[in-house]
């Protein structure tokens, strides 16, 4: 160990120095670090107020090029109006992929009539050949596919408030009497006469969309010779798309999930009241329009399918039709026709493509019939729940 005394000692005087250099030292740094974080707080605050200033511009140009998009969208698709929302246009490409918008502009501003509504079952009543059934007047094919009767109604309800509708052809489906308001896909801003409401519609971008369709089907059918307009073209029919056949109604029934049939019971109470709040309501409404309504002949696999699987359903359908009979006999100015006894046809898969859709055939067929029965109906020749239970019954057998 070294000898701690063998080193030089500081002056006192010596001490005091360093000890106030210390202090000046120290003092000097506070100074410049206090300097410096005002700077920093200085520079910061400046820095935020650009941020600031840049910020609002953006906003400000963000809200501007919106307000200008947004303009321009509503411009565009009120000139070209793609689904005859505000004027009739005869020179479109005709786009079924939503008839729940493009009704809601043709039953506006076309002239008609008569009009047919219903299901996909009613598609293939050609307008031309219906006003050539009936002699007189012009019809309109306002039918969707997959829709509701309440759907349904709400089509007919805006014809009847807007044209001169002297009659109504109506197919009354089981499996569409189901639908209710909730689960409606109709743009109802659409079918109001709300004017505010029509900003939902200039501002919809599926309308846009149907322009850039319009402008690409155009390109598309140049090639092809311009036919003349006729309201055969505002009917979404289908009959040229498919093959009607035993052998194919038979590769259906094979392909379909028999065991979850029952899932689409059908509920006596729900078609009853559908009935009364979509269809009764607009009998009692108009009564100086006449309803031709009528059941659909399903193939005779429709009704066995049931009878095997949903006995209940099976008999529920006649009960509701005995109450539809029933509930209108007091209307003069409505008529039932069911079409579900015509046997020939129904068990002549050949007629259908599926257990229920049926031919262009037997959809003049059904117009021919309601024509020869005009403002009589069949009200009281219903379908006999025992003739078709035997039927059905031998229709098992056959296919099953």
């Amino acid at each position: 160990h070294r000898d701690l005394h063998s080193f030089p000692t500081r002056r006192s005087s010596d001490l005091h120095i360093l000890a106030f250099r210390d202090k000046i030292f120290i003092l000097s740094l506070i100074v410049d670090l206090y300097t410096t974080s005002r700077q920093f707080r200085l520079l910061r605050l400046h820095i935020h107020g650009v941020l600031r200033c840049i910020l609002k511009r953006l906003v400000f140009r963000l809200i501007l090029l919106s307000s200008v998009v947004f303009l321009f969208v509503a411009l565009a698709n009120y000139i070209f109006d793609p689904v005859q929302y505000y004027r009739e246009n005869t020179n479109l490409v005709y786009d079924y992929e939503n008839q729940r918008f493009l009704y809601a502009g043709i039953v506006r501003n076309y002239t008609f009539d008569r009009i047919i509504v219903g299901n996909s079952m009613s598609e293939n009543f050609l307008p031309s050949f219906v006003d050539s059934a009936f002699g007189y007047g012009r019809t309109l094919n306002a039918s969707i596919s997959g829709s509701s009767t309440y759907e349904q109604s709400v089509v007919l309800r805006l014809a009847l408030s807007k044209k001169k509708v002297r009659e109504v052809i109506w197919g009354i489906d089981f499996f569409s009497l189901g639908g209710t308001k909730e689960a409606s896909k109709l743009p109802h801003h659409m079918y109001d006469d709300n004017k505010l409401n029509d900003l939902l519609h200039l501002f919809n971008p599926y309308v846009t969309r149907q322009i850039i369709k319009q402008i690409l089907f155009r390109f598309a059918e140049t090639s092809k010779k311009e036919e003349p307009f006729n309201y055969d073209k505002l009917t979404n029919y289908w009959f040229e798309r498919y093959k009607f056949s035993e052998t194919e109604v038979l590769k259906k029934l094979e392909a379909a999930e028999d065991e979850n049939f029952t899932k689409n019971t059908i509920d006596l109470s729900v078609l009853s009241k559908s009935f009364d709040e979509n269809i009764l309501r607009l009998v009692k409404e108009n009564p100086g329009v006449e309803f031709y309504l009528f059941f659909s002949p399903y193939s005779i696999i429709y009704f066995a399918r049931m009878l095997r699987y949903d006995a209940h359903s099976f008999e529920n359908i006649f009960s509701f039709k005995s109450f539809v009979v029933d509930t209108l006999t007091d209307y003069e100015n409505a008529f039932i026709y069911d079409f579900q006894d015509m046997y020939g046809v129904m068990e002549n898969l050949d007629n259908y493509k599926d257990a229920t859709h049926y031919s262009l055939h037997i959809s003049e067929l059904i117009i021919n019939s309601i024509v020869s029965n005009l403002r009589r109906g069949i009200k009281h020749t219903l379908a006999l729940e025992k003739e078709l239970e035997i039927r059905c019954f031998a229709a098992i057998e056959k296919y099953w």
